[in-house]
């Protein structure tokens, strides 16, 4: 019986601490822990019926069965309840900010330019990033050295980073390399990208 009960405290302590996707399934092994403590019941009360009153032990068996079936339906319509707002408010979330943005240009390192363009569909999110340079510091675009696209809050805290490598080199018609630029795809949930304000990105220089 002890393991019954620790099975099920449990099981409630995970319930308690899971994300949504989770407590459905949780919730679902309740049930044949109940039953098995019914059976525990029972089967232990059996050995013992001859002793005791057998109303008292019907009116324990009945109690204990009508507190497990209460637990159990109010914190499955808990959760089941928290896990349709959940997607609601992602719902929304995904409809706020999904789409395409034109971020603007950062002045990086060594006075590179940065422009970023994405498009979110609310589980990937697409990127075009492109680095331009002039005259006075296109040596720096070289093969050894790649990017860490970053993405904060309105506050200015981390909120993700994106490391850009292989990227694309631009050539101008004499065939210097004149810039960098990346268009890839990259997993980000809706609620960090909903926190997204600003971004920046920054030079690298890799060590071989």
């Amino acid at each position: 019986m002890l393991i019954i009960l620790t099975g099920l405290l449990l099981v409630l302590v995970n319930l308690l601490e899971s994300n949504t996707e989770n407590r459905l399934f949780l919730l679902a092994l309740l049930l044949p822990l109940f039953f098995l403590s019914q059976f525990y019941i029972r089967y232990r009360f059996g050995f013992t019926a001859e002793y005791t009153d057998r109303r008292t032990i019907d009116r324990v068996i009945d109690g204990i069965a009508l507190l497990l079936i209460l637990v159990i339906v109010g914190m499955g319509l808990y959760f089941i309840t928290t896990y349709f707002l959940d997607r609601k408010h992602e719902k929304e979330l995904m409809a706020q900010h999904s789409g395409y943005k034109k971020w603007g240009s950062d002045t990086m390192a060594y006075n590179l330019i940065a422009k970023l363009e994405t498009k979110y569909d609310g589980i990937n999110l697409q990127y075009k990033l492109a680095i331009q340079s002039d005259s006075s510091n296109r040596f720096r675009l070289r093969d050894d050295i790649s990017y860490v696209l970053n993405f904060y809050d309105k506050d200015g805290f981390s909120v993700a980073q994106i490391s850009c490598v292989n990227f694309v080199k631009i050539s101008d018609a004499m065939g210097q390399v004149v810039g960098h630029s990346l268009n890839r795809e990259q997993f980000m949930d809706v609620e960090t990208f909903a926190k997204v304000s600003k971004w920046d990105v920054e030079y690298v220089e890799r060590v071989w």
